[in-house]
C-alpha cells in the first residue's frame, strides 16, 4: 500500500543560479527554486539528500510555469534517475485537446535528453488539493524507464505525501521483452 519516507536536507545555499535541467553534482538547479535542498555549491549530493519537502518546494514553483489554459489543473514532475539526479517538468496543454504534453511525459523528455533512461522514483504536485496520479498513458511510459521498484509520490499542497509502485499503479503492465 501507501509508504510515507523522509529523508534530511543537505546544508543550504544562499544563491542559486539557473541552467541545466537536472540537479546533481556538476550541474545548478533550474530556475527560481529554494537552496534548502542544495549544498553549499548549489549541487544536490545525492539521493539521500533528497526530501519530499526540498522536492515539493520545487515542483510548487514550477507550478506557475504550467500551460494549462483549458483544464486549470497545473502539474509539475520531477523524476529521479538512479544516481539521484531530478529532471523537471510541467503539462503543457494545446487547443487541440488532447494533444498536450503531461508533466511526467515532460520530466521523462528531460531524462532522456540529460543522457539517463532510468528511473528511480517520480515526485508529482498540481494546483488540486490532494494528492494526483499519473494517467494511464504516463504510467506506461513510467513504467517503460522504471527500475524495479520504483516509486510514485503524490505531494499535496499542504505537505502531505502518499506513494506507491508503479507496479500498483499499473499492474500487470506492458513490457517489451528484454527490458526489465
Amino acid at each position: 500500500m501507501g509508504r510515507s519516507s523522509s529523508r534530511s536536507l543537505a546544508p543550504h545555499s544562499s544563491s542559486l543560479r539557473p541552467a541545466q535541467f537536472a540537479l546533481k553534482a556538476g550541474r545548478h538547479a533550474p530556475g527560481p527554486y529554494s537552496a534548502s535542498s542544495l549544498s553549499p555549491a548549489g549541487h544536490l549530493h545525492s539521493m539521500n539528500a533528497i526530501s519530499a519537502p526540498a522536492v515539493g518546494e520545487q515542483l510548487r514553483s514550477l507550478l506557475a510555469n504550467s500551460h494549462a489554459p483549458h483544464s486549470g489543473v497545473h502539474v509539475a514532475a520531477a523524476v529521479e534517475d538512479p544516481a539521484g539526479a531530478l529532471h523537471f517538468g510541467v503539462n503543457v496543454e494545446n487547443s487541440a485537446y488532447p494533444e498536450g504534453v503531461c508533466a511526467e511525459a515532460s520530466a521523462i523528455s528531460a531524462l532522456v535528453t540529460g543522457g539517463q533512461n532510468r528511473i528511480a522514483r517520480v515526485w508529482l504536485a498540481s494546483s488540486l488539493p490532494g494528492f494526483i496520479w499519473p494517467c494511464g498513458g504516463c504510467r506506461q511510459k513510467i513504467l517503460e524507464f522504471a527500475q524495479d521498484g520504483c516509486e510514485i509520490v503524490s505531494l499535496s499542497a499542504d505537505g502531505a505525501q502518499e506513494s506507491h509502485t508503479i507496479e500498483e499503479l499499473l499492474p500487470l503492465g506492458f513490457r517489451l521483452r528484454g527490458r526489465a
